[in-house]
């Protein structure tokens, strides 16, 4: 297992690609950190990964909150004494084309895709 006693966060996790990155690094022997900002995925996908024989816990933060983003990781660290491995996965679609997508939606789009990323590796290096 390549990634045998590594602490992992992988955010966008309660479903789609940050579910399946999630569970094969659990597979690989990772104790994953599963952030979602709902309570109800993020625990399903722990449960998941369990049923396979992981080790998972949940985190339901809202990635675009700086501060419940950053009390988050911090709990992580202090629990765990370190964080090997940060998956960004958190994100969503804005449709439409350049005429028709409001900026307001954009800008929701640019927090959480981009912003809030770049948070999440600030936070955790």
């Amino acid at each position: 297992m390549i990634l045998n006693n590594r602490i992992a966060i992988v955010t966008g996790a309660g479903s789609g690609i940050g579910r399946a990155g999630a569970a094969i690094m659990a597979r690989e022997g990772a104790h994953l950190v599963v952030v979602d900002r709902s309570v109800e995925a993020a625990g399903d996908t722990v449960a998941a990964i369990a049923a396979g024989g992981g080790s998972a816990e949940a985190l339901a933060v809202d990635v675009t909150d700086d501060d419940a983003l950053a009390d988050g990781i911090a709990d992580i660290l202090y629990r765990h004494g370190r964080i090997d491995i940060l998956h960004n996965h958190a994100g969503a679609q804005v449709a439409g084309d350049l005429e028709e997508v409001e900026v307001a939606g954009f800008d929701r789009s640019w927090d959480l895709n981009v912003r809030a990323h770049f948070m999440a590796a600030r936070l955790v290096m």
